[in-house]
């Protein structure tokens, strides 16, 4: 989510004024109710909306991974190395099968593995257009730009 607010700050027209993420969102020190706040709706749609204005098909992760995570609650590495075939639908209900996958470098926190429903957002947005464009253009991977790498050590 920082890379996009950070190109949202870069652009000629600033989209945004700051990058609330920049700073790995340390709060002031004070008590623990007032160290944390929500974002507002209209904070969030404005940020919807800088992810909108700014798609781009040759980086389109740049847009649907903070959406996916926004909308499903997943981490950041689980959307980034999504496949095609973790898309999966039973009796109607499209969700995202989220586990660990050594063969295909799919790394989870946890090893067990979950079903994280789509929200009817992300499929209003397009996502599931994305999905059928990535699949018949033979493409294994969802987000190409993201790719695995080793930790070092």
């Amino acid at each position: 989510m920082s890379a996009v607010f950070n190109h949202a700050l870069e652009r000629k027209r600033k989209l945004v004024e700051f990058n609330p993420f920049s700073t790995g969102l340390r709060l002031p020190i004070g008590k623990a109710s007032e160290q944390s706040r929500c974002f507002t709706d209209e904070e969030l749609q404005k940020y919807i909306e800088v992810l909108a204005e700014e798609y781009n098909p040759d980086e389109p992760e740049m847009t649907w991974l903070p959406l996916i995570m926004m909308y499903s609650g997943m981490r950041c590495n689980e959307v980034a190395q999504l496949y095609s075939d973790d898309l999966q639908e039973i009796e109607g209900l499209s969700f995202f099968r989220i586990c660990m996958n050594v063969e295909r470098n799919q790394r989870v926190k946890s090893s067990v593995a979950r079903d994280v429903p789509i929200h009817n957002t992300l499929k209003e947005l397009g996502f599931m257009q994305y999905v059928e464009k990535m699949r018949q253009a033979g493409e294994k991977q969802l987000f190409l730009n993201c790719r695995y790498q080793a930790s070092p050590g």
